[in-house]
């Protein structure tokens, strides 16, 4: 049976692998014209599938700093600092989702907070507990997450 240390640290090197797949989801759609912004709710029904896919790829980029050598060695090193950054990606993701209101892109996005979400919920459960922790589910949960990022990948191109 695997210690606890070696639970938290899979978990984390599974945390940059899913980093890693959300940078790889860049929008792709080409840029809407501009147009005055009347108000925030014409602004909202209007917006754009391609100015609804480059929120999602702004956001998803800046996680690929979660991927870099260095952050990766610092996570494995510091799990507060791991759970921390687990935590500011689920925010990262969340917060972009709200920003979509493209009905396509949006149900694409939501998907992927809700893979997000439990991932790093259970991530911070078994950091809590690691002893006797059950991590068989992230596997599944890595998968479905792939699944909605390639749903997205797919939305967007």
């Amino acid at each position: 049976m695997p210690t606890p240390q070696l639970r938290i640290t899979a978990a984390i090197a599974a945390a940059a692998g899913l980093a890693l797949l959300l940078a790889g989801c860049g929008g792709t759609a080409q840029a809407a014209p501009k147009t005055p912004k009347a108000t925030h709710s014409a602004v909202a029904s209007a917006q754009t599938k391609g100015e609804a896919c480059d929120i999602l790829a702004t956001a998803y980029k800046t996680l690929s700093d979660l991927n870099s050598p260095a952050n990766v060695a610092a996570m494995k090193a510091d799990p507060a600092k791991a759970l921390a950054n687990l935590k500011t990606l689920k925010s990262t993701v969340s917060d972009a989702a709200d920003k979509v209101s493209e009905p396509t892109v949006k149900k694409s996005a939501d998907s992927v907070t809700k893979t997000v979400t439990v991932y790093v919920n259970d991530i911070v459960a078994i950091a809590s507990h690691p002893v006797g922790a059950d991590t068989s589910k992230l596997g599944k949960e890595i998968g479905d997450l792939s699944t909605s990022l390639i749903a997205v990948g797919k939305t967007c191109s």
